[in-house]
């Protein structure tokens, strides 16, 4: 008799969360558990993304095994207990910023980024390095704040100083007022410090596709504020040629402009390392390695667009899967562009919002996650199905 083979699918989930609905591993898990009911045979491998912002540190948390509670602010200035993950054999640490410093954390009607401040995180990663790590990565993904990073810098003993001498606090309406810029007391670890900042934007700092033009009103902004700020960066980069030789260079340098200008100081004053959020996830998870084991791929965020395809997880997910020629399958709350990411390398994507109910009613967990349920089932109808029979 001729030996009989059974092939068994291997499929690598892979989302990004989908904000005010999802985390990346909610969704994880729904898809998961979906397929799993349809086919007890397949082999799963669930593997939650993102991109630099919400969530990054639940993604990676395995790969730093310590995390440590410590005391800051967030971007208000409430007093708040945060966290930060290490891997102390290794000397090295990571800080999300939006745990501290981040949106969701400020009431809706309290937003406004001219009173937000980058001070907290400065808090942290003063912490971080008087604790001994010298390998500090940041993600910068989902502030509340446009303040370019003067607050971080003032926790780190920078002095902004006005036309009369006097000191300023770092927040998004001060950046008009800086005059001058006073290291002297500037924390002395930073010099001993590798510092990468783990960007989800490539944005500059300054102008229409800058910080304040481009985010500051998603955060609270409002319009008459948004040229003040874009202003206020402005004298900020050119108060620092005073101190920094470059301030003017890393205002232009790609992710200068991610968290309101977070990029920016990082880069300049503290000689940080632009690293792509979605690149630093994957080399962290070895998601090379895992997608050269599968047979197919299936990954999606929140909304899926042309902007997916500029350094968010989808985009991340296509380059690596297009090297081992794996299809790769996208799920969006919201889907736009759709031609534009089939040419893109994206076999097929799939909108799991339905278009009798209002995108408020969407994203109510309940509701998302019977929606994802029903479109995992046509995916696996459509084209996975045929592998089990």
């Amino acid at each position: 008799m001729s030996p009989h083979y059974f092939f068994i699918m291997k499929i690598l989930i892979c989302p990004d969360s989908f904000k005010g609905s999802l985390s990346s591993k909610e969704a994880t898990g729904i898809i998961s558990r979906t397929l799993r009911k349809l086919d007890p045979q397949m082999d799963i491998i669930a593997l939650p993304l993102a991109d630099g912002g919400e969530g990054t540190s639940e993604v990676i948390g395995n790969n730093y095994p310590e995390k440590h509670f410590v005391d800051s602010k967030d971007a208000l200035g409430n007093n708040i207990r945060v966290n930060f993950l290490s891997d102390s054999t290794k000397k090295k640490a990571f800080i999300e910023s939006a745990e501290i410093i981040g949106l969701p954390l400020i009431p809706y009607a309290k937003r406004d980024p001219m009173e937000a401040s980058s001070f907290g995180l400065g808090m942290v990663i003063k912490e971080v390095m008087e604790q001994g790590y010298i390998d500090v990565s940041i993600a910068l993904g989902g502030s509340a704040v446009c303040d370019g990073g003067m607050g971080m810098l003032e926790a780190l003993g920078y002095r902004f100083l006005d036309k009369n001498n006097i000191e300023l606090n770092g927040k998004g309406k001060n950046l008009l007022l800086v005059h001058n810029i006073d290291d002297k007391n500037a924390h002395n670890r930073i010099k001993e410090t590798r510092f990468k900042a783990i960007c989800d934007v490539e944005n500059p700092l300054l102008g229409k596709n800058g910080a304040a033009f481009v985010f500051s009103p998603q955060k609270g902004a409002k319009l008459k504020d948004v040229p003040i700020l874009d202003a206020g960066l402005k004298t900020l980069v050119e108060t620092g040629e005073k101190i920094c030789r470059g301030s003017r260079l890393g205002s232009i340098k790609k992710g200068a402009g991610a968290a309101g200008g977070l990029g920016y100081a990082m880069m300049t004053y503290l000689k940080a390392a632009y690293v792509s959020g979605i690149d630093f996830i994957k080399d962290t998870v070895g998601f090379k390695e895992l997608v050269s084991q599968v047979d197919y791929i299936i990954t999606g965020e929140g909304k899926i667009d042309r902007q997916s395809l500029m350094g968010k997880v989808i985009s991340g997910v296509l380059i690596t899967a297009n090297q081992f020629h794996k299809p790769v399958i996208g799920l969006g709350g919201i889907v736009e562009d759709k031609k534009l990411l089939i040419s893109s390398g994206l076999k097929a994507v799939y909108e799991i919002s339905k278009p009798e109910l209002s995108i408020e009613e969407n994203m109510v967990c309940e509701n998302a996650f019977h929606n994802m349920e029903e479109t995992v089932k046509k995916i696996y109808e459509q084209f996975l199905s045929h592998f089990s029979k």
